[in-house]
């Protein structure tokens, strides 16, 4: 019966020493985060990290063979700029618009947000589009002259921002987040200056 007894004793004992190395040679990984779902109200805005591309100029290459004298190439130089979330840190709403420069509703809501620009004392429009669109923004900066507005802002995403915030409704989208980043609003399609007055400061 004793000896019964000690070989129990010495198998749970060797069981517990190998658990102990086992033990001793991995990590304990903490706990993940929760992943934060963007797209709800009360939601911080995540990383906003915009490139925004300007056609600077554009020069004719001309090649000394004959076959390029009949015919010129033209190259497009363009200037591009960081801006981050950080850069549109006020004590006022902030408008995020997700676009496509192609999109006829998005170019109608552009228009109708010039048009009131007189509204944005201390709000800022930031319009970001998917990195698909980088082909299709210079031309879109000068056609619609976003520009000659200094509230407003037109870049590339450079941070996940449209993966983590788009809604797959419909376009264009806007987000206002208040003065500290949080989610109030989204608006889908086509939206009312006056839908978005209480918003605008």
């Amino acid at each position: 019966m004793f000896h019964k007894l000690l070989t129990i004793f010495c198998v749970f004992l060797s069981l517990g020493v190998s658990a102990q190395k086992k033990d001793a040679g991995q990590t304990i990984k903490a706990p993940e985060p929760p992943k934060i779902d963007y797209t709800q109200i009360g939601a911080p805005m995540p990383t906003l990290e915009l490139l925004m591309l300007d056609t600077v100029d554009k020069e004719v290459v001309r090649d000394g063979n004959w076959w390029f004298r009949m015919w010129h190439k033209t190259k497009t130089t363009e200037k591009t700029n960081k801006v981050v979330g950080k850069d549109f840190d006020s004590d006022a709403n902030l408008l995020v618009m997700l676009f496509n420069p192609n999109c006829g509703h998005c170019i109608e809501q552009t228009d109708v947000m010039k048009k009131n620009m007189d509204l944005f004392k201390k709000s800022r429009l930031v319009m970001v589009a998917n990195v698909k669109m980088k082909d299709y923004l210079p031309d879109f900066v000068k056609q619609r002259e976003t520009k000659k507005y200094p509230k407003i802002t037109v870049g590339i995403d450079n941070s996940n921002f449209v993966n983590e915030t788009f809604l797959y409704r419909s376009l264009p989208q806007i987000n206002v987040y208040s003065p500290s980043r949080k989610l109030l609003k989204v608006y889908n399609g086509d939206v009312a200056i006056d839908s978005l007055k209480p918003y605008i400061q």
